[in-house]
């Protein structure tokens, strides 16, 4: 379902929207759909001819740059990009000709889940209308305990792209954190929001207990133990009769275990 725009709002060309919609759980099983496609009808829907995004994650939001085509008929569409659901805005909008210079700011990902330790990047894209050309100061606000954000170029032309890159620091809480990446030049002002899932990816701990390492002689209904990790929501349990073993998957000497484990 399209959540924005989906009453009586004016676009300008050149700048950058984000339009956002309700997954309503289509990204899961049965119907999977992973992408979708972001249509313009610049005649109330009778046709979507203009495609603003393609083949971009189905999160519920996407950024897209507003194209030169005025009109006081526009109407979105998203529609499953491997699929034939789709949803239309309930209202007509605007597209009208800019009357002041001024500038817009995006993220190329308003949402992400991300497995620490990592540095994320992403690159932040500017545009420039009716040749304003003051340049942009980019911050960014929200983030985790001891993260630092870095920009490749600060400040940054308005037309230029700049990439964001933030270090996490060990032992960052899991979470999301909404990122509000702003953009100030001179009295004006622009922020977009990247919402960040944080996940930890620390194996350390896992280590074997039963059996020991190297013990013969095995009952053939064992319980095997080991010490798990609170970053884990399962456990892969193999056997192989090799005195090496095989972590590269299909191997011909490899078994499958089925027994008991806790």
């Amino acid at each position: 379902m399209v959540t924005y725009p989906n009453t009586v709002v004016t676009w300008h060309p050149g700048e950058y929207q984000v339009v956002t919609w309700d997954v309503a759980n289509t990204d899961k099983a049965p119907v999977n759909c992973q992408t979708v496609n972001i249509k313009l009808s610049i005649n109330t829907g009778l046709d979507y001819n203009i495609t603003l995004a393609a083949g971009v994650p189905n999160t519920g939001s996407a950024c897209i740059q507003v194209p030169s085509n005025i009109s006081n008929l526009a109407r979105i569409r998203v529609e499953a990009a491997e699929n034939i659901f789709f949803d239309i805005s309930n209202a007509n909008f605007r597209i009208q000709a800019p009357t002041i210079p001024a500038f817009s700011l995006c993220a190329a990902e308003l949402s992400k889940q991300i497995c620490l330790p990592l540095t994320y990047t992403v690159p932040v894209s500017t545009s420039a209308i009716l040749g304003f050309d003051t340049l942009i100061n980019l911050s960014v606000s929200g983030l985790p305990a001891g993260a630092v954000a870095t920009f490749s170029q600060n400040p940054v032309m308005p037309g230029a792209e700049s990439t964001l890159s933030i270090e996490f620091p060990d032992g960052t809480a899991e979470g999301s954190y909404n990122l509000v990446i702003n953009g100030q030049a001179g009295a004006a002002a622009k922020t977009v929001t990247s919402t960040l899932t944080v996940v930890s990816n620390n194996y350390s701990s896992m280590a074997l207990q039963q059996p020991a390492d190297g013990a013969v002689a095995q009952p053939q209904a064992p319980i095997l133990r080991w010490t798990g990790s609170t970053d884990a929501n399962a456990y892969e349990l193999q056997l192989g009769h090799q005195p090496f073993f095989c972590r590269q998957y299909p191997c011909a000497d490899q078994l499958q275990f089925v027994g008991r484990y806790l």
